[in-house]
């Protein structure tokens, strides 16, 4: 028999959890998974032995009250009390149906590294990852900063450089989140005193292979995210239509708003598109399943993740609509701003621009006469800098220093 692989315990509250957990799946023999959806707020606890599903748990959504209801510090406490809690009990469930100590235990935001670092000071998991996916500035607040968000922004500030320094290893999704980190202990004239850290992308997997990328025949821009806001692209994509309209191409605007955008926002967006003329050319979705949106996104030609704001979360966070794109090999127009703009044009997977119009033009056409070099430079990226191999490699290292 073979030597027995360590096992992992993951807290994931990513979009892209699906990737994570393949990396940990080809590392560890036993893996259990807490994750819980942004969307929903659901909760699920899977475990696996062998990349096979054993079995899977189900706890119902929390009822997070709504604004008018309660006070600011009363929403601040539930959530940010209420979920570390619900995913220590889930890793208690975890554990105790194992029957074993977790060698290694991986969360994806600070509440839940102390959750991590907790177990670990109970002897029921071994060492613990600090996989930081997001980071938050007041920057963020700045259209509705009262009590309760200073509270936020305070006690993850305090959290985050509590679990940089205290768990057997800090991975930052994108290096803007060390620089950030760092230039905040810089001020307070206090070094962060890391055990082991590294910049390590969340993997990224190609839906389909290079030799089925194919140029698509109506050019498409393609726009995926929760609800639809102004200053995230779609005043660009407007404005941008009736031009590419004159140029001879007949292109379109494809929004995947989610669940979040209700009927004001949608007749909004149509109605400055009525005024722009391309109204006909303009399709907006609510909820799409996973499989039917990987086939939006398979036949577009250009994915967008562009904001106005340099200092937006998705400029600094790992951005999980561009990891959209690239796994349907979709090439993508990103800000300057962005943490992954330099890794994005190095590799030809797409153009990174300032939030104008003459750049939004020239980005799309740029990846419309060039689409077959640009997909190809999206295998390149996910193959290169966004393998799960990376992944494997650290924390098969972190093992092995045990």
């Amino acid at each position: 028999m073979g030597e027995t692989k360590p096992s992992a315990l993951a807290v994931l509250d990513v979009s892209y959890f699906r990737n994570i957990l393949e990396a940990l799946q080809r590392t560890f023999e036993e893996v259990t998974l807490v994750r819980r959806d942004l969307l929903t707020q659901e909760y699920s606890m899977t475990w696996y032995t062998r990349q096979r599903e054993e079995g899977e748990r189900h706890l119902p959504a929390p009822v997070f009250p709504k604004p008018r209801v309660v006070s600011a510090v009363t929403r601040f406490g539930w959530h940010y009390l209420a979920c570390p809690l619900l995913d220590l009990l889930l890793a208690f469930v975890g554990i105790s149906r194992a029957q074993t100590r977790f060698n290694v235990f991986i969360a994806t935001s600070c509440y839940d590294a102390v959750v991590g670092l907790f177990l670990r000071r109970v002897h029921l998991v071994g060492r613990v990852v600090y996989w930081a996916m997001d980071w938050l500035s007041l920057s963020r607040f700045r259209a509705d900063l009262g009590l309760g968000r200073l509270l936020t922004f305070a006690l993850f500030q305090h959290f985050d450089r509590f679990c940089a320094e205290h768990c057997d290893a800090t991975w930052d999704a994108t290096s803007r989140i060390a620089r950030a980190r760092e230039a905040r202990a810089a001020m307070l004239h206090s070094s962060i005193r890391y055990v082991r850290h590294k910049v390590i992308h969340p993997p990224v997997l190609l839906c389909r292979t290079i030799e089925k990328a194919q140029q698509t025949g109506k050019p498409t821009l393609v726009l995926v995210g929760r609800g639809v806001k102004a200053g995230q692209g779609i005043d660009l994509a407007l404005d941008t239509l009736p031009f590419l309209i004159h140029m001879g191409f007949d292109a379109r605007l494809m929004v995947v708003s989610g669940s979040r955008t209700n009927l004001t926002e949608q007749e909004r967006i149509l109605d400055y598109a009525r005024r722009r003329g391309v109204e006909k050319q303009v399709v907006i979705t609510g909820f799409v399943p996973t499989s039917k949106l990987r086939g939006i996104l398979q036949g577009s030609t250009v994915g967008l993740s562009v904001f106005r704001d340099p200092n937006d979360v998705s400029n600094f966070a790992f951005p999980g609509k561009v990891v959209l794109y690239l796994e349907s090999g979709l090439p993508v127009i990103v800000s300057k701003a962005s943490a992954l703009a330099r890794d994005i044009e190095d590799s030809q997977a797409g153009v990174a621009i300032d939030y104008q119009k003459d750049d939004f033009i020239r980005a799309f056409l740029q990846i419309l006469n060039h689409e077959s070099q640009y997909r190809l430079g999206v295998a390149k990226l996910v193959k290169t800098r966004l393998s799960g191999e990376i992944v494997e490699e650290s924390l098969r290292s972190l093992v092995d220093a045990t």
